[in-house]
């Protein structure tokens, strides 16, 4: 159970605050006690979901050490797959409501894939794709930069460093092709 004042993923809100645990906002005959939300990049909504969970997933921050072992192996989440153009939008809206940080990885690889495609095509990349991307990105941005103390806009910058970082270290037991 979360209190007042955590901070939660939920759904494709993203992180969301606990302003308080109440009893049911919509009428006596639903017994159920509920968390108010505030999303944290709408101050002025709030979001009303049972405790006990519902429709749409919700989870704990990832702590620091996670969001880091979740960039050591960022290489490794693949892109989303569809056999039909017609599904992409689907398998992104599953993704997304999975409230999953690989998920949203693999959704940000996969229109940068399709960017890049585009590009190479002289083609503009697709409405669906950057609406995915621009949720995808505010989802697992704005929990890094609450989790990492990062202003936002540093987030996807210190996600490069991270991988440049990474991909410069030697591996063990192997020497490099410079020397």
């Amino acid at each position: 159970m979360f209190n007042k004042g955590d901070c939660i993923v939920y759904g494709t809100n993203g992180v969301c605050r606990v302003t308080e645990v109440c009893d049911s906002p919509f009428g006596n005959n639903d017994s159920r006690s509920y968390y108010a939300l505030n999303p944290l990049n709408d101050k002025g909504s709030v979001i009303y979901t049972p405790v006990e969970g519902g429709r749409i997933p919700f989870r704990p921050l990832y702590s620091k050490e996670e969001i880091e072992k979740l960039l050591d192996r960022m290489d490794d989440i693949p892109g989303i797959v569809v056999k039909n153009e017609k599904q992409r939008r689907d398998s992104y809206r599953v993704a997304m409501s999975s409230a999953s940080p690989e998920a949203y990885i693999s959704i940000i690889k996969t229109v940068a894939k399709r960017r890049e495609n585009a590009f190479e095509n002289h083609r503009q990349l697709a409405v669906t794709d950057a609406e995915y991307e621009r949720q995808a990105k505010n989802c697992l941005y704005s929990e890094f930069a609450l989790v990492l103390g990062l202003p936002l806009s540093e987030v996807e910058g210190y996600i490069r460093g991270r991988k440049k970082t990474k991909k410069s270290l030697p591996l063990e037991g192997k020497v490099s092709a410079e020397g």
